[in-house]
């Protein structure tokens, strides 16, 4: 390819309002805005993407993968339901609705059901490169918040539980394997489970990346997760000094507390910790047909319950604070002296932690006054226990015990296991070997190409442009001549570009009569990862320099050894 035939409008300055990854890649000529929300590619641009998809398909095929072809458009179910996740609604004109999308499970898992014969041609593992999109502008700017965008999505389906867990390795090493050979700095976090959509799953989070993910990170064994799916380390609360244990045959004692109703002001009065407390907090939970429970959840006196993990423990779409009048009609007692002991006609919820008190505090159900020396599971026995607490950055990893951290990133894609809900919807059974029909385990992965390629560019630049690590760069290698009209070095740079591409190699002959500047400023700013500098004193030694633009290191090398050299530093 010669830059005089390419559509590269580069720009020394980027328009107004425009930031972050999104500025580079307006000055690099790699895209544009066309609407809020949406972009069109330039070749440069698209080059980057289809390198990405290139990647991320040649480890799909050495996984096995298949390639599909998926619409992207759905009908909405008929009771009206639509899919879950950020999905287009759409109509037609005679007012049919349609879901747009992008690749879907659903979708898959039917042509499946229709192609599948035998358990024998299992497990089985598909992708398709397509488009997904967005009800919404997601965050971040540029294509990070993208509502369309390029994006490879793979499903791999079988029977065992054991298989499910080892194709979650096989898709979360395909993601891994391009995201590492990006240079990324990226986590697999643990992630909430979507309402109709994957039972569990993770995501690809690239860190210092502007986005809306806020993660629990462990920096020293990688274990990462979002905040309201994050394990802990639960040690039971230490009691005063010297203090034993209640006896099994001793039960609580209730003591007054006149007009104390919150946690600080009962420490304060009885002289024991908040780590010894037990809140007992009362919701109206919402399912997702309407109809409200009342549920009663157990937290630590000096930890946040997570709402986010109330409504998952609850399956429901909402969860507020249960009124005061029916916290009365319940338990008899204001908020504020309300305990889990006695409690009856409701739901009890308690968190792992408040299960390991052995000497606690809670409210007695009677106005003004407490339980002390509570112990849970002889006292009271919960509905379920379920962790229902905030984790919180310094907190212990629940892997080695090192402190998390909290990072910010923007998502890249995810690695979802569905079991087999979906295949339960869809008729998608087979007969094993008893001859018995059982449906089909589906576990997925999707990867965002265009998140991927604003992520490199957020990650990888300097005051000087982008540095695109080599396998998505748009061109391995630039061959600048300093003047293409001198004889000399037009013959030169057409031999060392015969050269290079005869290597293999995607290279770009800057053939463009603009001074040398202009060319080394636009090969900085695009970020070709080698420049093949020929200048009249180079030639005269017959050499060329070449210079890597990670890090600029400069060497001279002859003309004829121009490739080999190109190829290791690309290796």
């Amino acid at each position: 390819m010669r830059f005089s035939h390419l559509l590269a409008p580069t720009l020394r300055e980027a328009p107004t309002g425009v930031e972050g990854s999104h500025r580079l890649m307006v000055r690099a000529g790699l895209l544009r805005r066309m609407a809020p929300g949406f972009y069109g590619y330039l070749p440069l641009g698209q080059r980057v993407v289809d390198r990405l998809a290139a990647a991320a398909i040649a480890a799909l095929r050495a996984a096995g993968g298949q390639a599909v072809g998926i619409p992207s458009l759905r009908p909405v179910d008929p009771d009206g339901r639509v899919p879950a996740g950020p999905a287009l609604r759409v109509k037609d004109t005679q007012g049919r609705r349609y879901a747009l999308e992008g690749p879907a499970a659903t979708l898959v898992t039917d042509l499946v059901r229709q192609a599948l014969q035998s358990h024998r041609q299992l497990p089985v593992l598909l992708y398709q490169a397509g488009t997904e999109y967005r009800d919404h502008p997601g965050p971040g700017s540029g294509p990070l918040g993208g509502r369309e965008g390029p994006v490879i999505a793979a499903w791999a389906f079988g029977l065992a539980e054991a298989w499910a867990a080892s194709a979650e390795d096989t898709l979360a090493g395909v993601c891994r394997q391009v995201l590492d050979a990006c240079r990324l700095d990226y986590r697999l976090a643990d992630a909430a489970p979507v309402p109709g959509g994957p039972a569990a799953r993770r995501e690809l989070v690239a860190l210092g990346v502007p986005g809306e993910a806020v993660l629990l990170a462990c920096a020293g064994c990688g274990y990462a997760a979002r905040p309201d799916v994050a394990r802990n380390r639960t040690k039971p609360a230490a009691g005063p000094e010297g203090l034993p244990a209640p006896d099994a045959a001793d039960g609580p004692r209730q003591v007054a507390t006149p007009g104390l109703h919150t946690v600080d002001q009962v420490v304060d009065a009885l002289g024991v910790p908040a780590s010894r407390h037990i809140k007992t907090l009362l919701y109206l939970a919402t399912s997702p047909d309407g109809d409200r429970e009342l549920v009663a959840a157990l937290v630590r006196g000096d930890r946040s319950l997570d709402l986010a993990r109330l409504r998952r423990a609850t399956g429901a779409v909402a969860a507020e604070l249960a009124p005061a009048d029916q916290v009365m009609e319940l338990t008899g007692a204001t908020v504020g002296s309300v305990g889990p002991v006695g409690l009856r006609g409701v739901r009890v919820l308690a968190d792992p932690e408040v299960m390991a008190l052995q000497d606690a505090v809670c409210g007695a159900n009677v106005d003004d006054h407490h339980l002390v020396g509570v112990v849970p599971g002889r006292d009271f026995q919960p509905s379920e226990v379920v962790d229902l607490r905030t984790v919180s950055a310094g907190e212990s990893c629940p892997a080695c015990g090192a402190p998390l951290e909290e990072r910010f990133g923007a998502v890249l894609g995810e690695v979802a296991r569905w079991g087999t809900g979906v295949s339960r919807t869809a008729g998608a059974t087979v007969a094993d070997g008893t001859g018995a029909q059982r449906p089909l385990a589906l576990v997925s992965c999707r990867l965002s190409l265009a998140a991927v390629a604003a992520a490199i560019v957020e990650q990888h630049h300097d005051a000087e442009g982008i540095v695109w690590p080599p396998p998505a760069a748009p061109f391995d290698a630039v061959v600048i001549p300093i003047n293409y009209g001198a004889p000399d070095q037009r013959r030169a740079a057409d031999e060392v570009y015969g050269s290079l591409a005869r290597a293999g190699l995607d290279v770009l002959l800057d053939d463009r009569p603009v001074s040398a500047g202009v060319k080394f400023k636009d090969g900085d700013l695009i970020g070709f990862p080698v420049r093949v500098v020929l200048g009249p004193r180079t030639l005269a030694q017959d050499q060329a320099e070449l210079v890597v633009r990670s890090g600029g290191h400069r060497t001279l090398v002859p003309l004829a050894e121009v490739a080999d050299h190109v190829r290791a530093i690309l290796a």
